[in-house]
């Protein structure tokens, strides 16, 4: 079996043992580093796509890598290694011919796991051959609130196509895995046998089934996968360096206080239907990432649970759960703003759900709906305002100026 190394900045090549000049013959991983731009479409921020880092402890990464294409007729075609990804691509169709899932570990104390075993993989005799490395991470075990240990997210790496009319690269589909609170109801659905002969009617036969829903979604396990791809690496170039990017958008809520009054908000929850599935396809040198509409979770979100409240004092604001607690979403790129066509950029039927007071005064409960007049994108962050004027609030929102801080400590730098 072949095998990756991860090269660290803290861990040299003279560190690692019998592993001298590795990048004049192996393939050799440096440190995941900033690149990618993940933001594209309509009205998407060009202020938040910068000096990101992981939401969260990423100790590894997964790699396909692309080098030899298949002929017509499905063997392999040495003599295309040195033909560019543009005019290469759809021809994968065997899959990945070089350290296919390869696991490499980016965690100075695990850096002999990369070895397996000793065997490193051999760049390509010719030094003119060129590479494309697709990485992914951000996957990790967790339990779930029923005690089982299930992933944060899914995914499957699809084969290039080389159909005449429908031709494509390597496509990754993610499908995410939220966690938190489900019930199980029991619905009746209906099993129609058809009849025997035809002038009898066919039977129609009730049965019961159990499906399980969520009722509270843990934002704190919510899955934030991030990619990367290098295109036409050769190997020369030395160490493979891999740039990634969110898939997620992250939203935070800000509450702005305009009344005379002391506000305290003891319930907001964030209620939809929002996506869990992508596809993204790297035919192109700016991979492109869709979203399947019809694949969908329900919320809510608790921004501010039940058991606990927010303060704002009058001409003020606070944020719900912290300046830097922001919600991951999975938007969709081709969304739109029109209310009319269904293909909203971040759900359907999303609504937020508010319990206040003022000092002393009665509680009261509020829901608005959630539309949005611009498209927030994949690897963004921003902002919803809830303004509350008098009595009255209202919800605007606006891409954030500032970026996802460094502070991880993965070494995962991403953008």
């Amino acid at each position: 079996m072949l095998a990756a190394v991860a090269s660290l900045a803290s861990c040299s090549e003279n560190d690692i043992p019998g592993l001298e000049k590795a990048t004049d013959k192996y393939i050799v991983f440096g440190t995941p580093s900033l690149g990618f731009d993940g933001a594209v479409g309509d009205f998407a921020s060009n202020n938040t796509r910068a000096n990101v880092t992981l939401t969260s402890s990423v100790d590894n990464f997964q790699v396909w890598a692309y080098c030899i294409p298949n002929k017509i007729k499905g063997d392999k075609d040495p003599e295309k290694a040195t033909t560019r990804w543009v005019d290469k691509y759809m021809f994968f169709t065997s899959g990945a011919d070089v350290d296919n899932l390869v696991n490499a570990t980016v965690n100075p104390s695990d850096v002999t796991n990369n070895y397996n075993n000793g065997e490193l993989t051999r760049w390509n005799d010719d030094p003119e051959a060129l590479y494309t490395f697709i990485g992914l991470a951000g996957n990790k075990t967790y339990k779930n609130y029923n005690g089982a240990n299930v992933n944060n997210f899914d995914y499957v790496m699809e084969n290039a196509s080389a159909v005449s009319g429908s031709e494509h690269g390597p496509r990754l589909t993610i499908t995410l895995n939220p966690n938190g609170e489900t019930i199980t109801e029991t619905i009746i659905t209906y099993d129609t046998i058809p009849a025997k002969w035809p002038w009898m009617n066919p039977t129609i036969r009730p049965k019961e089934e159990e499906i399980t829903k969520l009722i509270n979604v843990d934002r704190t396990y919510q899955p934030d996968p991030i990619y990367a791809v290098a295109y036409d690496l050769k190997k020369e170039d030395g160490n493979v360096k891999l740039s990634f990017s969110h898939i997620m958008t992250a939203l935070r809520f800000k509450i702005q206080n305009f009344s005379d009054k002391e506000l305290t908000i003891t319930s907001m929850k964030f209620q939809g239907k929002f996506y869990k599935k992508a596809t993204i396809d790297f035919s192109e040198l700016t991979p492109k990432m869709d979203v399947d509409v019809s694949q969908t979770y329900d919320g809510p979100f608790y921004i501010i649970d039940k058991n606990e409240e927010v303060i704002i004092e009058k001409d003020n604001y606070n944020y719900a759960g912290g300046e830097d607690n922001y919600l991951l979403l999975l938007p969709n790129p081709k969304g739109t703003t029109n209310d009319n066509d269904g293909n909203y950029v971040l759900g359907v039927d999303k609504k937020l759900e508010i319990t206040y007071h003022f000092e002393n005064g009665e509680e009261k409960s509020k829901a608005i709906e959630v539309k949005l007049n611009y498209l927030p994108q994949p690897n963004t962050k921003h902002t919803a305002y809830l303004n509350f004027v008098g009595d009255n609030f209202f919800v605007t929102f606006q891409a954030d100026e500032k970026t996802w801080e460094n502070g991880s400590d993965n070494n995962y730098i991403i953008k």
